[in-house]
């Protein structure tokens, strides 16, 4: 409960509100680094062998940059 919910939801809205002054399309920087939190508790952030669920991690992890690219 603690490493799928509670941690990565205080991640979520501690980062939130610490990037809230650089705008709001910022903000949603919080998210990913709760989704990246929640997957380094619960599977690690161990990339090689590569196996079908490190590859969506990856894939998530690689949408962050491109969004923020594309939005601004």
């Amino acid at each position: 409960m603690i490493q799928s919910g509670v941690g990565p939801f205080f991640i979520a809205i501690i980062s939130a509100w610490l990037l809230r002054h650089l705008g709001w399309l910022w903000t949603g920087l919080g998210f990913a680094l709760a989704y990246t939190c929640s997957v380094y508790w619960v599977v690690g952030l161990q990339f090689t062998p590569i196996i079908s669920t490190k590859k969506i991690v990856l894939l998530g992890l690689a949408a962050v940059p491109e969004s923020l690219l594309v939005l601004e």
